[in-house]
């Protein structure tokens, strides 16, 4: 009986690893999104401040 209680602690531990890891990926990813939004308006913005001058 306690390897089943063992292996069932050792499954839900990894799943909740697995869903710790996913959440990470999400938030990296959604940050570089951020990053390239913002590098392309700084971009942006340089190619009319050359304009002006």
């Amino acid at each position: 009986m306690d390897i089943v209680i063992a292996f069932g602690l050792s499954f839900a531990a990894t799943i909740w690893v697995l869903a710790e890891i996913i959440s990470s990926l999400i938030k990296l990813t959604d940050n570089a999104t951020k990053l390239v939004s913002a590098l392309n308006e700084l971009r942006a913005a340089l190619k009319n401040f050359k304009a002006k001058k």
